[in-house]
């Protein structure tokens, strides 16, 4: 099997206002999201777990834009800024990662960049790449027996 490997010219990078960063890029099939923090807007600096939420369905929104889902992270890096919220992070967490794909994953104690931040989320997933052909779908297994064919027949010469 052949491996090519993505070139730089493959990367994408989300649109952003903020000159600092993009919130997503997408390399070959890897997908790196900067930091994600609640919604600033609507910031309630006492509420853990609605932080939280309001985190999570950024990164849903993210992943959704480039081809994902919750189901394909690979990892996550959390912080909070006070481990006395980790067990509140930590059921809403629970409840919105998928249980069949749970990621590699660490939680730290850390202060925020912005005043009110309790919470962050940087993420690090796969996208799932589209068949180029209906063979794809079966790609080793077709291999296989194609290569079975032919030692079969090669055998099978006198």
């Amino acid at each position: 099997f052949f491996f090519e490997r993505p070139k730089m010219t493959d990367v994408f990078r989300l649109s952003s206002t903020d000159a600092r960063m993009s919130p997503a890029v997408v390399h070959g099939d890897m997908i790196y999201l900067s930091g994600q923090v609640p919604d600033m807007s609507v910031l309630d600096e006492s509420d853990i777990t609605l932080q939280t939420s309001q985190t999570l369905a950024k990164v849903d929104a993210l992943l959704a834009e480039v081809g994902a889902s919750k189901s394909d992270i690979l990892s996550a890096m959390l912080w909070v800024k006070d481990m006395k919220d980790f067990a509140a992070m930590n059921q809403v967490w629970c409840a919105w990662v998928d249980p069949d794909n749970k990621p590699a994953r660490a939680c730290v104690e850390a202060p925020m960049a912005k005043p009110g931040i309790l919470f962050e989320a940087m993420i690090v997933a796969r996208r799932k790449p589209s068949p180029k052909s209906p063979l794809d779908k079966w790609g080793p297994a077709v291999g296989l027996l194609l290569a079975g064919c032919c030692v079969g027949l090669l055998l099978g010469r006198k």
